[in-house]
Order: C-alpha cells, then structure tokens, then sequence
C-alpha cells in the first residue's frame, strides 16, 4: 500500500513531469534518501500492477511516464473519504473541472457506490440552494446559476486549500492529495507556485503589508480570476483600480503573469487584480470576508432591483456603486454578529423619502442576507444612497467639489451625504488637511469646501464650513456659485404621479417634464 507521503511525491512529479531526488527533497522538506526510498517503493508497486514506472534517468533525473495518471496509482491505494471530503470533492469538480463529470467518473476516483455518490450530490446540491444554485445535467453534471455566485462560490473553496498550496505539508493525507490534484489539474499544468512568486513581488512593490487571512483571500481572488482567464470563459466583474503603481510597473506586473499562465492578460483583468490587493489592505482589519465577488454579486442585485422599481439607470451611477462598495462590507460584519445601529435615522425621512424608504427596503428584505436586518437605521442608510442617486441621475450637471475635512471618517460621511442631498454637487475627493500641498486632480474640481482653515493660496474658490452645516453654511455656499436642489423636482416624484396614464402617453409628459424642469436624459 501506498503512504500519502509517496502519493504525495507522485503528485509532485506528475505536475513537474521531469524533475530531480535533488528537487523533491528541497521541495518537499524531505531526506533526499527518503525519497528516493519511496521512489523505489512507488516502482515496485506500479510493476506489481503492471503500471508504467517513474522513469529514473542519470544525474537523479526522474520523469513521469506519459501513461500513468494519478487516478490509477490512487485506484490502488487504500483510503476512504469521509463524506464531508467527499461532497468538498464533488464541489471542486463542479467548480473547475467539470467537463466530464460523470457519476461512474466518480464513484471510481471516490471508490465508493453510486448510491453513496448520489446521496452526497443531493446533500450538496441542499447546500447549493442556499446560494442561489443547483445542479444540473446534460451530458455531465455541472452548477447552474448566476455567474456572479459562481465564481463567489469559486473564490470561498479556492481560499479553503490556499495553505495546501503554499505551504504544504510534509505528507498530504488522502483527501489533501486529491484536492491539490483536481486544483492542478484544472489549471491546466500552470506553475501555481510561480504564480505566488509574482504576486508576492507585486506586493512587495506596493509594501503592502497583509494579515494571513487577508493574504488567503487575496490568493484566492487571484487564483479564481486567472482560472477564468486560462479557461477563456468571461469573468463575472470588471472593477477599475486607482492606480497605485507606475505605468511601466503595471506591465511589468502584466507580462510577467501573461508568461507565466501562457494567455494574455488584459488591461481590463489587470485592474480588476490591482483593485483586489486595494480592497483587500482596506478591509484586512475589520475582520470581514475578503470576498469582493461576493459584494459585487449583492450589489449587482440591490441596484438591478432598485432599476426596476423607479425605471432608472442605477448601474450606471459611479458614486452610487462606490458608496454601496464602502457601505456593505461592515453592514455583513454587523448581520453576523448580531448588531445594532441605533440612531433613530428615520426621522429626518419626509414624506416624499418615505416613499423610496419604503421601496427600497422591501428590495433589502428581498435580498440574501439583508433580509436579516434587524432594525430601520440601516434602511434609512440604503435609502439615502438611492436618494442621492435619484437627484445626480435627474438634476442638472453638478459642480465638481474637492471635500477637506479633518474631523474623522464619520463626519466626512454625514458632510459628503448631506452636501450630495442639498446640493447639485459630484464630491471628487475627500482629503484631510495635510494632503492639500500634495493633490494634484485640481483639473477636475470646479471648488473646494473645507471644515479646516487653509493658510495660503488654493488653485481653485475655497470656502470654510462647519461640519453639520449652518444657515451661515448654506448661504455661503449659494453665494459661491452652488447651486442648491430643488426639493420636489425630481424625475421620481413625477413618475410616480403618472401611473394612470398609458406607457406612451406617460413618456410624453415625462420628456415635457424634463424639457421644462431642466433635466437631463440619463
């Protein structure tokens, strides 16, 4: 019988192909004559079952046979799985490697019945409801579902077996060995330990410094991303990065990855894995789920849902996307552990937000997990998003605002929501104080509003508020040259006045509407 540390050497010299005693040893924190003690214990067992033999060349250069497979050696071996490894099992197949996913494929690499099989699938495919997902079958089974909670999905397993990946144990059991393999395998012979190589180098160069758990959550990020990229299949979220490395840097960064997996990588796929190493150093201290798939999924909902209801645009609303990004994360962080904001927000709604109040929180309800809210402040929060939204879609070109503020991340938020309610105003930049003689976006600013004195001159009109405004706040701001909202002109209010027409007749007033009242077509 095979020990899981001589399964583990085969494994190793399948991915490899050809390699060294020399090789493995430093590989895998082995003794050199260990291995080649379990090199000749593997032959003598492969011989017994008239199986191709590793092939043993001079200068301890030992080759895989090109007939062999892993499946074959492991048919020999005894070992059983548990039946949580084996459903772990069956998701990775689905997940990355299902092409021939078949029952009799499996019940041979499990070594167990098809009945058990089949009663695995049926656990597994309850679990697959929760997220939205099931099984299915044509000629192989395979998840069907949203893209965006597949590859959620995909990134979650991914970060399950990140340790596996880059630091392996001494022997693998049973069930590590096979995991790896399918991992492997469905990379399509791609170095993965030289894929961690260069995104440790990319963080080096960012001197980003992650807490192992980020970390995970970064690899898998990445991992999941270059799967879909090697596979050619579209991945479910484009996120643009700010940057934070030099052009040059950035295809430094390209090439190198594009060499490595053998595909092109674009600019596009680039982004998205610079804003990943962003969003992960911002959250690696809030104890929250590195999964920005996941919060791209629920965005995704939230917004097509709202589109729907108040026949706007949402998805096209940067700011709107942006604050959601910012705004969920710690809202999961609160559904889990069961907290409650208590702030009494829903009394400064009036009768008009109420409304959208309404609306929107039936969306929340609608929506997994935000159906475990437990109070109405965070309601109150997700409508004051929508209700920004609704003013920036229909109002009239706003003012481009660079926002200073050293009061601390709560009031600028509170400053930021209330000048975007009151004001036609797009908050480019919120910056504390000793970031002024380093910003260089004054291009596109039009003014500068700050709760801190600025000594010297600004490129652009400054003005000093107060951090919860005050009527000497709002007339100075007028005066300035900003104009404010007017309280009932929204497209909303009207559209909702104009249910009992007919749909034609309905989008002629609307056009009126917005011809006299100054809206813009979205």
């Amino acid at each position: 019988m095979l020990s899981a540390r001589m399964l583990n050497v085969i494994q190793y010299i399948q991915i490899k192909g050809t390699t060294s005693y020399k090789e493995i040893a430093h590989d895998l924190n082995m003794k050199e004559r260990s291995v080649r003690y379990d090199i000749g214990r593997i032959n003598d067992s492969l011989s017994i079952e008239n199986k191709p033999q590793i092939e043993k060349h001079s200068k301890g250069i030992l080759k895989f046979p090109e007939n062999l497979t892993l499946g074959e050696v492991s048919d020999s071996t005894d070992f059983l799985y548990t039946s949580s490894e084996r459903i772990s099992l069956l998701l990775l197949n689905l997940l990355i490697r299902n092409e021939n996913f078949k029952i009799s494929q499996i019940c041979s690499e499990l070594q167990v019945s098809r009945s058990t099989i089949k009663n695995d699938m049926h656990e597994l495919s309850a679990s697959l409801e929760k997220d939205g997902l099931s099984i299915e079958y044509t000629d192989h089974f395979f998840l069907s579902g949203s893209a965006e909670k597949k590859a959620s999905l995909m990134n979650r397993e991914f970060n399950k077996y990140i340790d596996l990946l880059i630091n392996p144990p001494i022997n693998f059991n049973a069930f590590e060995c096979h995991s790896i393999h399918i991992i492997h395998t469905s990379f399509k012979g791609i170095s993965i330990p030289k894929v961690l190589v260069c995104i440790n180098k990319l963080l080096e160069r960012s001197e980003y410094v992650l807490t192992d758990s980020s970390y995970r959550w970064y690899l898998s990020n990445i991992l999941c991303l270059i799967w879909f990229i090697i596979h050619n299949k579209e991945y479910p979220v484009n996120l643009d990065s700010i940057p934070i490395f030099s052009s040059k840097s950035t295809r430094r960064i390209q090439k190198t990855l594009s060499k490595i997996i053998g595909c092109p990588i674009t600019d596009q796929q680039i982004s998205t894995m610079i804003y990943y190493l962003e969003y992960t150093r911002t959250y690696s201290n809030t104890n929250q789920t590195m999964d920005p798939v996941y919060v791209e999924s629920l965005i995704h909902t939230l917004v097509s849902k709202a589109s729907d209801i108040f026949s706007l645009p949402f998805e096209k609303d940067r700011i709107l996307l942006d604050g959601l990004r910012g705004h969920i994360v710690p809202l999961l962080g609160r559904i889990r552990s069961h907290v409650s904001l208590c702030e009494n927000m829903i009394d400064i709604l009036g009768s008009e937000e109420m409304s959208v109040y309404k609306r929107v929180r039936q969306i929340c309800l609608e929506t997994e997990p935000f159906d475990q809210i437990e109070n109405a402040d965070e309601f109150v929060h997700f409508t004051i998003y929508f209700l920004a939204s609704i003013k920036r879609i229909s109002d009239i070109p706003c003012k481009k605002i660079l926002l200073i503020c050293g009061q601390g991340y709560g009031a600028s938020v509170m400053l930021r929501e209330a000048l975007l309610s009151e004001y036609q105003v797009e908050i480019t930049d919120v910056i504390p104080i000793y970031k002024v003689p380093f910003y260089t976006n004054w291009y596109n600013i039009d003014y500068v509003l700050s709760t801190v004195s600025i000594h010297g001159k600004l490129p652009k009109p400054y003005l000093l508020i107060h951090p919860l405004l005050k009527a000497s706040d709002y007339i100075a701001i007028e005066n300035l040259g900003i104009p404010r909202k007017e309280h009932l002109s929204n497209l909303y209010h009207f559209r909702e006045q104009l249910d009992f027409l007919s749909p034609d007749d309905k989008a002629k007033v609307l056009d009126l509407l917005e011809r006299q009242l100054g809206f813009q077509k979205p």
